[in-house]
């Protein structure tokens, strides 16, 4: 029997990739070609490969899904993949931390998206994102401009590797899905995040100090 990574996908408009192991598989289709599509990676025949990328072509409002199939080349055996493709309905930013230290490396932010239902997408690979810095007016005495307490770096311009999702954005001057913030002065701001996809309205904050 052959496994395959994830045997569910939730997609936005960007690709997810998955892995079968061991032996070379063969794509066969997907059941709704106007849902998702599938291009082989690495493949040497156009017909096999290891690895294949799936992307989302829907732009439906509501949820559709779609079936990839794949055969395995010495066996014969059929992987079965179910591919859910849905719209963002929300955005939260994950981190390891509120608190960032003087002098410290920076803290990765990665910002997480979810359906209308609270379920996770698997992957926000590619999409565009807009990182802000905003002041903390709820601190009760003066205010300090959040640009003053906080720097937004680019993973190039730092000691940490950069996503291979990241780097062709940071190339064109845009931000992806995950940024990183180090602190240069005492106090508290927050950090703000949407997509830069005009068909989304979705944004969400993130208090550090």
């Amino acid at each position: 029997m052959f496994m395959v990574e994830s045997s569910c996908f939730q997609l936005n408009n960007i690709y997810y990739v998955w892995y079968p192991k061991h032996r070379l598989v063969c794509c066969r289709r997907t059941t709704r070609a106007e849902v998702a599509q599938v291009t082989l990676i690495n493949s040497t025949d156009g017909e096999c490969a290891v690895a294949a990328q799936v992307s989302a072509i829907s732009k439906a409002l509501h949820q559709m899904t779609t079936v990839v199939l794949a055969e395995n080349s010495v066996t014969g055996d059929i992987l079965r993949c179910d591919v859910i493709v849905s719209k963002i309905a929300r955005l939260e930013v994950e981190t390891t931390t509120r608190v960032l230290y003087l002098e410290d490396s920076p803290d990765e932010l990665i910002a997480k998206g979810y359906d209308s239902d609270g379920n996770c997408f698997t992957s926000l690979d590619g999409f565009a994102f807009e990182w802000s810095l905003v002041s903390d007016t709820d601190i009760g005495h003066a205010v300090v401009d959040a640009h003053n307490i906080l720097r937004i770096k680019r993973y190039k311009d730092s000691h940490y590797t950069t996503p291979d999702q990241i780097a062709p954005l940071e190339e064109k001057g845009l931000q992806g899905y995950s940024i990183l913030v180090e602190g240069i002065r005492t106090g508290s701001a927050k950090v703000s995040t949407r997509l830069r996809d005009p068909v989304y309205k979705v944004s969400c904050k993130n208090q550090l100090t």
